[in-house]
């Protein structure tokens, strides 16, 4: 009698071992890829795949930042008129212009204020008149 329960017993062992190793082995992926994510920078990674792209942090340090806020003032016939003084991310532009009215005065740091940001934009200004 014993016999009979052990030769039934095995078969259903071995089902049981195959269904349990069949489980296992789906667990894994070997054919799985995991795809690399791009920083979060609002140009999809461009700036991690392309070095020279402006909005790297590493692109620019202050010599060159100055460049382009020269460059964004020399378009308004401002460059030899004004002095740029950089702090961290703060940059005061000293425009020095005679006899401006109100509205001259605000239409100039409008214009100013946009020409800086783009080329510059990670920089807050303030902009002033003497």
């Amino acid at each position: 009698m014993k016999r009979n329960r052990n030769r039934a017993a095995i078969p259903l062992t071995l089902l049981l071992l195959t269904g349990l190793l069949s489980l296992t082995g789906c667990g894994s992926e070997p054919n799985h890829m995991e795809a690399n994510r791009y920083a979060e920078d609002g140009y999809l990674g461009m700036s991690n795949s392309n070095p020279n792209f402006r909005t790297n942090p590493s692109h620019h340090n202050y010599s060159k930042d100055r460049q382009l806020m020269r460059q964004a003032l020399r378009e308004m016939d401002l460059d030899k008129r004004a002095s740029i003084l950089m702090s961290g991310t703060n940059v005061t532009v000293t425009i020095h212009l005679d006899d401006l009215t109100p509205e001259e005065a605000a239409a100039i740091r409008s214009d100013a204020y946009l020409l800086l940001k783009g080329n510059a934009p990670r920089y807050d200004y303030q902009i002033r008149f003497e």
